[in-house]
């Protein structure tokens, strides 16, 4: 009786692996399909690129808020004149210099931050105020030039000196 108990063991030890391939490939679980998610993926990049594209004119929204650069929606304004005119930095400057597709020059730039103004160049003096003043930050002193141009005189960078002078006098190159 041992021996054939024996033999029972050994055989089902044997045929275990045989009947495992056996019930794994007549009783699996129906294989889950798998879904293309290339479409998906190019949809999230877009809307990342989206977001980041926004994040940065929002980004340039506050600084201009923080600058005093952006007009004020609390308060209705008057009734204007000029119908055309508007109180906006961008169509306040396009009145004066007249530039071929001025609502969208200037698409994708973004304005620097203060903090990396202020750590580049430094503050332009001590004790800022409201009012205008002279620079008297040695290093950004020895930055600024003044030119007359076109209708205006201006003191301020080398690099804002060329832009504007493109503007007032020799157009876009």
């Amino acid at each position: 009786m041992r021996y054939v108990i024996g033999l029972l063991v050994a055989l089902s030890i044997a045929s275990t692996p045989f009947a495992w391939h056996w019930a794994s490939q007549h009783f699996a679980p129906p294989a889950v399909p798998v879904a293309d998610t290339s479409g998906l993926e190019t949809e999230m990049n877009a809307l990342r690129e989206e977001l980041t594209r926004l994040q940065s004119r929002v980004d340039g929204l506050d600084i201009r808020m923080s600058l005093g650069l952006s007009r004020q929606t609390e308060e209705p304004e008057a009734p204007k004149e000029n119908p055309a005119a508007s109180d906006s930095l961008k169509d306040s400057f396009a009145q004066v210099v007249l530039i071929a597709d001025r609502r969208s020059v200037n698409e994708g730039l973004t304005v620097a931050s203060p903090s990396f103004l202020r750590d580049l160049i430094g503050l332009p003096r001590e004790g800022l105020t409201d009012d205008c003043q002279s620079a008297t930050n040695p290093k950004l002193k020895g930055l600024l030039q003044t030119e007359d141009v076109g209708p205006i005189k201006a003191r301020m960078l080398e690099p804002a000196l060329v832009s504007i002078r493109q503007v007032f006098v020799g157009g876009f190159k």
